[in-house]
């Protein structure tokens, strides 16, 4: 049996019946707003969390590229090599065999052969000296005494029969005949040839010349010269006091 409300309380239930609507429809504006809420913090932690990714991707990039460099060879340069001053007297030469292709040590140069030179011979800068002579030891015996020495006269020299030297024999013992000699060749170019030749002995005839004490005779020139010759042409300089009288007239 329905009971039949008053006025009054019909009109407080509609009330209280439109207040719960009006708490459930704020209820509900209060959680979409608190899901909204939550929905933009989630969008922005997974934006700050893809930055971080991004940054942390860079930097590994960085590393790995500076590490790369750091243990990277050096380039090769375009510097000509320098080559190492070897010692006054040693030389670079092929190594033993079995040594690496192309392969040289240090050792110690050779010298080179010297140039042979003739007995007598010596070397002055450019020039090749050869000295030469004899020492004489000479005995003259004469039926007539002439009072010289190794110039025996055949004419007016002998003494006549009223002479007292002519009844004297002479005997005489010299080395004036000894002779002192050099001989002197450079060659300044491959065509030029310089020669030069001197010759002395003690047959000088000065008047202190004597054997009586000291035995000093003079020395006396007997040849000296010098010639110059060029290959690539004929004509040959002669001065000086040569003692002979045969010359080139040709080239060679």
């Amino acid at each position: 049996m329905i009971s039949r409300l008053s006025r009054p309380a019909l009109l407080m239930a509609t009330a209280l019946s439109m207040t719960g609507l009006g708490a459930g429809h704020a209820a509900a504006q209060a959680t979409d707003s608190q899901l909204s809420s939550i929905e933009k913090q989630i969008k922005a932690l997974q934006a700050e969390l893809h930055r971080m990714k991004v940054e942390a991707a860079e930097r590994d990039r960085e590393l790995k590229s500076a590490q790369a460099h750091a243990y990277a060879p050096p380039a090769p340069t375009s510097v000509a090599p320098v080559m190492p001053q070897i010692p006054a007297g040693y030389a670079l030469v092929p190594a033993s065999p079995g040594s690496a292709p192309g392969s040289v040590v240090l050792a110690k140069a050779e010298a080179p052969p010297e140039k042979k030179l003739p007995k007598g011979s010596f070397q002055l800068g450019g020039v090749t000296v050869t000295l030469g002579g004899y020492l004489e030891g000479a005995g003259i015996f004469r039926s007539r005494n002439e009072q010289t020495d190794l110039t025996s006269s055949f004419t007016s020299g002998i003494a006549e029969r009223q002479s007292p030297l002519y009844h004297e024999p002479e005997t005489v013992l010299t080395a004036r005949g000894s002779r002192i000699q050099a001989g002197f060749s450079a060659a300044p170019d491959e065509v030029t040839k310089l020669q030069g030749f001197f010759a002395s002995d003690f047959l000088g005839a000065a008047p202190t010349a004597n054997a009586n004490e000291s035995n000093s005779w003079t020395p006396r020139l007997r040849e000296a010269f010098i010639t110059y010759s060029r290959s690539d042409w004929a004509p040959i300089s002669w001065p000086g006091r040569p003692t002979r009288c045969s010359q080139p007239t040709r080239l060679g």
